[in-house]
């Protein structure tokens, strides 16, 4: 073990002494030096605000709050609020379970938000705390620290970024929201589009004046990119977003009794059927066959860094390491997307958000439609840009598409086409390039700044 590895153990254990033996002084002690300053303010009076970071929601913040003058940003790693809450909260207790899991637990969550309350009084006696922001409104181990901002009368905005609802997942989700998720306890929620806005109302999890449209403020970033590089680019490179069999299906992760391990819900409709996996080793296949046919074009693969994909990816492709990649093909795990799509010929993917910022950037996109797609049942989980991405129906033309792509780069537009702007509208709520305004009006009204 680490030094490193071994000293953040020693410091979230102490946390969780600090919150077991109900010390908040302690608890804010252990904290402060953990609060780093993501944007400093500009101003003689500032306020603050704290975000729970979390990666994409963080870019979101940072994108929304940089022309914020008078506003403070400084970092509360989620790591701490985890820690704070294990004495309180069975580790079984999830975001999509934290109503349903059982009032014999009602007790401790008192506990818990009481010790945020009295946390939170601990720390504004040594700084500012004007408000927080976090990345989901239901976020299990944060919703006590909501309903304890709430009572401090200062506001927990959720800047909702799961806001890829299909047909098929809204369904889905409206229950999930409804019987497990429940109501906010926060001032106020902002979304993406108009699609996850009229989910929450319906699903009770706040009335509609608590819940505002501002779109997807990092996506603002893809259009100014874009517009700065017109005409240029790129040969040779095929970025592809590497997907589980799970995307988008109507499935949860959910944890186990024992600390450490998950386990995968399905929708009670579906009997465990409704799975990607044999368009995820279909696409995985294609793509390392791009990789070996042709060495003068090289494959980015791109992961979204969680733990298990540093283990799994590579097993994706059938080696046991990513060392046994070919020399033309890497794996990124996690971190800033827009370098990788900036440098890209091409990008493909399934069912992610990452498609719709390399269509606001001006890249092409080539979207697998094979395999599982085809079977009426997954259709209503579908993100479906067909209208304006290229579909290949096999995973032979999907080698060849890319081929091509990378061969024969387009440049980059200064206008996107109609139906590029009309899928950004929907899904992201940002096809004008201003959503970081929008965001950040919204937030400073919260903030009463």
């Amino acid at each position: 073990m680490s030094p490193s590895v071994s000293l953040k153990k020693l410091y979230l254990g102490a946390l969780r002494f600090a919150a077991a033996r109900n010390m908040p002084r302690l608890a804010a002690l252990l904290m402060l030096p953990q609060l780093k300053t993501l944007k400093p303010a500009n101003a003689d009076d500032p306020r603050t605000v704290m975000v729970l970071i979390k990666e994409g929601f963080t870019a979101d913040v940072l994108a929304a709050l940089a022309d914020a003058d008078g506003l403070k940003v400084v970092s509360l790693p989620r790591v701490i609020v985890k820690a704070l809450a294990a004495p309180y909260l069975p580790y079984f207790i999830d975001d999509n379970n934290y109503i349903s899991a059982g009032a014999e637990f009602d007790d401790a969550k008192l506990r818990y938000r009481r010790f945020w309350l009295a946390l939170i009084e601990t720390l504004s006696r040594v700084m500012r705390i004007d408000g927080m922001i976090s990345g989901n409104y239901s976020y299990a181990t944060e919703r006590e620290l909501a309903s304890a901002m709430t009572e401090r009368g200062l506001p927990f905005i959720a800047l909702h970024k799961e806001n890829l609802k299909t047909p098929g997942r809204v369904e889905f989700f409206e229950r999930i929201y409804r019987e497990r998720r429940g109501p906010f306890s926060g001032r106020k929620i902002l979304v993406y589009n108009q699609i996850e806005r009229d989910l929450q109302i319906r699903a009770g999890v706040a009335e509609g004046s608590r819940i505002a449209i501002v779109g997807m403020p990092r996506l603002d970033r893809m259009h100014q990119w874009r517009l700065a590089h017109v005409g240029e680019k790129q040969p040779n490179r095929v970025l592809f977003f590497v997907f589980s069999p799970a995307t988008g299906m109507p499935r949860l992760t959910r944890k186990a009794e024992t600390r450490g391990e998950v386990w995968f819900e399905d929708d009670d409709t579906s009997d465990g059927d409704i799975s990607l996996a044999k368009l995820s080793a279909a696409t995985c296949k294609a793509l390392l066959r791009v990789a070996k046919d042709n060495p003068d074009i090289e494959v980015v693969v791109k992961s979204k860094g969680r733990a298990r994909d540093l283990n799994e990816t590579a097993k994706l492709f059938g080696f046991d390491s990513e060392a046994q990649l070919p020399s033309n093909m890497r794996v990124v795990h996690g971190g800033d997307i827009l370098d990788l799509i900036a440098e890209a010929s091409v990008v493909c993917g399934f069912n992610s958000t990452a498609l719709l910022e390399a269509i606001a950037a001006g890249k092409p996109v080539v979207m697998p439609w094979f395999a599982e797609v085809e079977a009426p049942e997954v259709w209503p989980f579908l993100v479906d840009l067909r209208s304006v991405a290229v579909a290949p129906q096999s995973p032979e033309k999907l080698a060849e598409e890319l081929i091509r792509l990378a061969r024969e780069p387009e440049r980059v537009p200064e206008v996107l086409e109609p139906e590029s702007r009309k899928a950004l509208a929907l899904w992201t709520g940002n096809d004008d390039g201003i959503a970081s305004s929008r965001t950040r009006e919204a937030i400073m009204r919260e903030l009463k700044l």
